[in-house]
């Protein structure tokens, strides 16, 4: 199993991690050493892992918050054309779902009524990929 996404303009989630993973190498290093979220100092300075990840957060954060900008910009750039290609797909089902009727009442005969509703399926899923469309346009 994957572990969720953290987005990253979340600071405290980051803050978090950051001190989770300092005090875990600092386990590491010094066998035996117990450490609790906040309580130990680090090195001489009586720094915690919090501060420690402060100062790392100071660095990187404009970086991550530009990163978030271009990946919220790709997004919406993906958007549209998959929201183009599922109206195509759903115009070209409900085209197929058409002509398919038109062929087995020709077939059979318009009187025989066989025609209508022979191509439900076809568009129960015109239906079903317009609906995805729509969906991708309303969460953009």
């Amino acid at each position: 199993m994957t572990e969720p996404v953290t987005p990253l303009t979340d600071q405290q989630q980051l803050r978090d991690r950051l001190a989770d993973a300092i005090r875990t190498d600092l386990r590491k290093g010094i066998p035996g050493l117990v450490l609790y979220p906040g309580a130990q100092p680090i090195g001489r300075m009586g720094r915690t892992e919090y501060d420690v990840a402060d100062a790392v957060l100071a660095v990187v954060q404009p970086k991550l918050d530009r990163l978030q900008a271009e990946l919220d910009r790709a997004r919406a750039e993906l958007a549209e054309p998959r929201e183009q290609v599922l109206t195509e797909a759903a115009e070209t089902l409900e085209r197929i779902a058409n002509e398919t009727e038109a062929k087995v009442a020709e077939y059979y005969g318009p009187t025989s009524g066989i025609g209508p509703g022979s191509a439900d399926m076809v568009r129960e899923a015109a239906r079903t990929v317009r609906g995805l469309a729509d969906r991708t346009t309303s969460t953009t």
